[in-house]
C-alpha cells in the first residue's frame, strides 16, 4: 500500500491532464533548471546522462528522478496507468531542460547532440554541454544501465492514465483500502453520534414535556364534549340526590320505631305501679 506524498499528487494529476499528449520527460523537464542541470538520454545507445553546472548537488535531482520512476512503476504495475514508446523519440537524443527544447540533432561521427544553443559531447562516458561560444555550461556521467533503462522507459513514453487513476483521484489519493477504512470511521463516529443525540432527546423529553405543559400548554373543548360533560355531572348529581333521599327515609323509619317502643314500655310500667299500690291498700 502506497502512500501518497503531494509531489506523487501532483504529477498523477499532470499525467490525467495531459499524459496521453505528450511524453513524459516533455511534462517533466520544468524539474531541470535552466543553466543548471540538464537530463540526457540516448535511445540509439540506451544511456542517460545527468548533467549539471559546477557546485550543484545532483543528489537531490537524481533523488526526485528516483521517486518519479519509483511512482511511475508502482502506477504501472497497479493499472493506474499504460506506457506505449512514442515514435517521436525512436533511436533520437532528448535534452530535457526548461530552457532547452528537447529534441536533438545527431552528428554519428562525432557523437556530438547539438540543439538551438549550443550542443552536448560525449566521451568517455561523460557528457559535456557547451553554449555557442564553446563554453563548458554543464557536465556529468552515466547513468547505470539498469536505471537508464527504466528512465528511458517512463521519460519517453506517453502515459496513459486509466479509470482506477482517475477513481484514486476521486477518493483524494487513498488507497482502496485506506478509503474503506475512513469509510467505517466515519460510519462508526455517525453511528455514536447518533446514539448520543438519542439519549440526549430520551433523557430531556420529559422534562421538556412538563415545561411546555406548564408554560404553554391549552386545552380546549368543543361543544359536543362540553354537553357531554354537564350532563355527566347532572346525571352524578341526580343519583347522589337519590342516595340522599333514601338514607334519610332509613333513618326516619327506623327513629319512629324506637319512639314507639319507649311508649309501650312507659305505659307497661304504669300499669305495674298502680297494680302494686291497689294491693297495698287492700
Amino acid at each position: 500500500m502506497r502512500v501518497y506524498s503531494q509531489n506523487d499528487r501532483d504529477i498523477c494529476n499532470l499525467i490525467l491532464i495531459k499524459g496521453s499528449e505528450s511524453i513524459f520527460g516533455e511534462l517533466d523537464k520544468h524539474s531541470f533548471k535552466k543553466a543548471e542541470s540538464a537530463l540526457l538520454i540516448v535511445n540509439a545507445t540506451s544511456d542517460v546522462y545527468l548533467i549539471t553546472k559546477d557546485g550543484i548537488d545532483k543528489s537531490v535531482i537524481y533523488q526526485s528522478i528516483i521517486d518519479k520512476v519509483s511512482l511511475l512503476t508502482y502506477c504501472e504495475k497497479e493499472g493506474l496507468i499504460y506506457c506505449l514508446p512514442s515514435l517521436n523519440t525512436l533511436g533520437k537524443a532528448i535534452i530535457l531542460n526548461e530552457g532547452i527544447g528537447s529534441q536533438m540533432g545527431f552528428n554519428t561521427s562525432t557523437e556530438d547532440y547539438s540543439f538551438e544553443n549550443g550542443h552536448v559531447s560525449i566521451a568517455d562516458d561523460e557528457a559535456i554541454c557547451y553554449n555557442k561560444q564553446g563554453d563548458i555550461l554543464m557536465r556529468g556521467a552515466k547513468y547505470s544501465k539498469s536505471f537508464a533503462d527504466q528512465v528511458i522507459h517512463y521519460y519517453t513514453s506517453l502515459l496513459y492514465p486509466t479509470s482506477l487513476l482517475k477513481t484514486l483521484q476521486s477518493q483524494n489519493y487513498l488507497s482502496f483500502e485506506e478509503s474503506a477504512y475512513k469509510r467505517e470511521i466515519e460510519e462508526a463516529k455517525n453511528s455514536r453520534n447518533r446514539a448520543y443525540v438519542a439519549l440526549v432527546i430520551s433523557l430531556l423529553t420529559p422534562f421538556l414535556a412538563v415545561f411546555f405543559s406548564n408554560y404553554f400548554g391549552k386545552s380546549t373543548l368543543d361543544r359536543e364534549q362540553f354537553d357531554s360533560l354537564i350532563l355527566e355531572q347532572r346525571n352524578s348529581s341526580a343519583r347522589i340526590d337519590s342516595v340522599n333521599k333514601t338514607m334519610q327515609h332509613f333513618f326516619i323509619f327506623n327513629n319512629n320505631g324506637s319512639k314507639d317502643t319507649i311508649v309501650q314500655n312507659k305505659e307497661k310500667q304504669m300499669e305495674k305501679q298502680e297494680s302494686s299500690q291497689c294491693q297495698n291498700k287492700k
